[in-house]
């Protein structure tokens, strides 16, 4: 890349680079949550399908929550050291992680 450059609006950018210019606009109506967990996610893996965000944390745990409300579906405990890697199947009804512990 190189050059960037921020439209009047603020609400889109373009950079540049060796024969490529892309063009980046910010999505409207963007929903946010606060990290509910009261611990540092150290992965997190969203699906957009099923609504639901899995975070592997620090603190060895996963925990799944729904993207629609933000309540814990399920917290997964049994890692002896940090979850490094968390991954929710396509359908949604299986979780994965991994940790180096």
């Amino acid at each position: 890349m190189h050059s960037v450059a921020f439209h009047p609006n603020g609400r889109m950018l373009a950079s540049g680079g060796f024969r490529v210019v892309k063009l980046w606009e910010q999505p409207q109506n963007v929903q946010t949550l606060k990290s509910p967990l009261g611990a540092v996610a150290a992965d997190v893996d969203v699906n957009v399908a099923t609504q639901l965000a899995a975070f592997g944390t620090q603190q060895n745990i996963v925990t799944v929550r729904s993207l629609v409300d933000g309540k814990e579906i399920k917290k997964l405990t049994g890692h002896s050291g940090p979850v490094s890697g968390v991954a929710i199947s396509a359908d949604g009804t299986q979780v994965i992680s991994g940790s180096g512990g």
